[in-house]
């Protein structure tokens, strides 16, 4: 296990009894990334997340020593780095920013001596969340549904905010109204979705795209191999089931009388694997989440929407959250194969993928919590 730092502690080199390390930093950054100064030494606290299913990613928490950066016009870069001793090459160093952070006005805790500042810190995403249309847009039948979103950006967004909104290929059907006061990332992320790409992200150093989106049950080469037996596991294993989201049916549709027949008629997307208690052959009936106002342009726009609804609907029963080795390398759709045992060799969870859906990475205790979700073989209805 990690070992253990006292609350009180600021950020410092941790070195685990699994024979790694972990050397964390904390930086202020102006909004391009470019460092202004390190800040490590009055770092109390940090910690980040990552949840690649929210509009903003990246969240930072963190206490601070004094008040060493200025909310709004700064901005917070934690770095993470990992060394551990490969068999073949020797010592290895990963290292790799874990985000930008936008900081609203923190809360402070004064004592007759001291202040502590408690920061909380979102992706450059934020930004867009926070922003509104300034005027009305409108774009007609023809418009790259790519080209929609950057335009959207363009004219309401800060250009001292970096970002890229690629062409999708994928043209808009009907005209598209954005009206006084709509909000911007709402907007930019409804069209590129509407084309099958992801919404906006951040990257590791704040940078935000979006990318085509694909089936994670097609990914052919998981980014870790996770299991018990390689001593891959630290600590307990948490089962955490998703009560919320009890559905293994999914029926699409356009209710737009122009667009395509193929839309109007709808798609349909079931669980069927058996090796996924929620399926429809487990359970003996369906559960169905119907969405029939859906403004998908083109049918395989439709399939993805239904894969990535269906994909994060199988996690009620096999949502898992585990203490893994740290590494910040952490990226959107990543996919890890897990084999989890106990020791007489009972299975924890189903052996096979599972999205990574969310990592947790706390800078002074040098650790990484992730929880990750079963990736079922889904099977298409005609």
């Amino acid at each position: 296990m990690v070992v253990s730092l006292p609350s009180t502690s600021p950020i410092r080199p941790v070195t685990s009894d699994r024979g790694f390390r972990v050397d964390c930093e904390l930086w202020v950054c102006d909004r391009n990334n470019n460092p202004l100064r390190d800040i490590t030494s009055s770092a109390i606290s940090a910690t980040v997340t990552v949840d690649w299913d929210q509009d903003i990613a990246w969240s930072l928490q963190a206490e601070l020593d004094g008040n060493p950066f200025t909310s709004l016009r700064e901005f917070l870069a934690p770095f993470f780095a990992v060394t551990w001793n490969d068999p073949i090459l020797g010592p290895v160093t990963v290292r790799r920013q874990l985000g930008l952070y936008a900081v609203l006005p923190p809360d402070r805790t004064y004592d007759r001596a001291s202040v502590t500042t408690h920061v909380t810190g979102q992706g450059m995403t934020s930004i867009m969340a926070q922003g509104t249309a300034s005027r009305p847009m409108n774009f007609g039948p023809g418009t790259d549904l790519g080209d929609i979103a950057k335009t959207i950006l363009a004219n309401n967004v800060d250009t001292d905010i970096r970002y890229d909104v690629p062409l999708t290929g994928v043209m808009a059907t009907r005209p598209r109204t954005m009206l006084y006061g709509d909000n911007l990332l709402a907007w930019a992320n409804d069209a590129l979705q509407s084309a099958g790409f992801s919404k906006l992200t951040d990257n590791h150093e704040g940078f935000i795209s979006s990318s085509p989106l694909f089936r994670l049950v097609d990914v052919e080469t998981p980014s870790r191999v996770i299991s018990t037996a390689g001593g891959d596991v630290f600590g307990v294993v948490e089962l955490k089931p998703d009560r919320e989201r009890f559905y293994n049916r999914i029926y699409l549709k356009s209710n737009d009388s122009t667009a395509d027949k193929q839309l109007l008629e709808g798609f349909v997307l079931e669980n069927r694997d058996r090796d996924d208690p929620f399926s429809i052959p487990n359970l003996g009936y369906s559960r169905s989440l119907e969405i029939t106002d859906v403004k998908d342009e083109t049918a395989d726009a439709m399939k993805l929407r239904a894969h990535k609804l269906l994909e994060a609907a199988t996690s009620l029963q096999t949502r898992v959250e585990l203490d893994v080795m740290p590494d910040p390398r952490v990226f959107p759709n990543e996919v890890w194969q897990l084999d989890i045992r106990q020791d007489d060799g009972t299975l924890v969870v189903p052996v096979g993928r599972y999205y990574a859906k969310t990592h947790t990475l706390d800078l002074t205790r040098g650790s990484q919590k992730t929880v990750l979700q079963f990736l079922a073989r889904l099977s298409e209805v005609a």
